[in-house]
């Protein structure tokens, strides 16, 4: 009996027969020919309780025919002992040594598992190198949107940079009205907020903060001193202006003004 091992497939078949296994190897080196392939097998003889006789690795595809590549030729039958004398048949005879497979065996299992363990070690490069591959796009793309962001930023400052003077400006027509008893308040103030007139004597007032909050909306923060009382008090305030073209001064308050003690 023959067994045809495909290494490279990792199939076996058994044929009963040398000319089954000629026929096997040669569709196996057509096709492997005509995929542009190449493929390994090992051919192994056996006795009838499967004991390995004979073996070989054939790497496919192969010029010429099978029946030139392997097989060794039939096995000439050794002649019989002669019975030996009834006086003689208790000496025990030496024998020879049986050679093992096992080396060659070890050997073809190792080149099995190499050729397994070949398509996993190039999905492993692929999956390396893909990774690599999408943590660098990853990398441009963060910078650009830092970029991004940081332009933005800069923008907003000079926006803020050339706007705060004219915000201060108008808030500072603002504020001795809006601490005032009579003064009109309307050219500063949104049509759709209320304003009440604050008590207290404007002394001095000094701008703490400018920050634009939205698209044309900026937020304006205050220190004042205010004489109420006959005292002094130090208070924070906060104000919120919109660009606003139509308007006498180009900015109104949309927001009631928060006051807060100081510090």
């Amino acid at each position: 009996m023959y067994r045809l091992t495909n290494l490279t497939l990792d199939t076996i078949t058994t044929y009963k027969n040398k000319d089954l296994v000629y026929q096997a190897l040669d569709r196996e080196n057509a096709k492997v020919k005509h995929q542009e392939a190449q493929s390994l097998l090992l051919v192994e003889e056996l006795d009838k309780k499967g004991v390995v006789l004979f073996q070989e690795e054939i790497f496919l595809p192969f010029d010429g025919i099978a029946d030139g590549l392997f097989l060794r030729k039939e096995k000439v039958e050794e002649p019989t002992e002669k019975p030996l004398p009834f006086w003689k048949r208790g000496t025990s005879q030496k024998q020879e040594p049986e050679v093992s497979s096992r080396p060659q065996q070890e050997e073809t299992v190792q080149k099995r598992k190499s050729l397994r363990l070949l398509p996993s070690l190039l999905l492993g490069m692929l999956m390396v190198s893909f990774l690599a591959l999408g943590y660098t796009v990853f990398l441009v793309l963060d910078q650009k949107e830092e970029m991004r962001t940081l332009s933005h930023q800069i923008e907003t400052v000079k926006t803020i940079q050339k706007e705060s003077g004219h915000l201060d400006a108008v808030v500072r027509y603002f504020l001795p009205r809006y601490y005032s008893e009579v003064a009109e308040l309307g050219d500063f103030v949104s049509s759709k907020l209320q304003l009440n007139h604050q008590p207290g004597q404007l002394q001095s007032v000094i701008l703490e903060n400018v920050e634009q909050t939205e698209d044309q909306l900026y937020h304006l923060t205050y220190v004042l001193s205010l004489k109420e009382d006959g005292a002094n008090q130090q208070k924070r305030l906060e104000l919120t202006l919109q660009v606003e073209p139509t308007s006498l001064y180009g900015y109104l308050i949309v927001d009631h003004p928060k006051e807060t003690a100081y510090p």
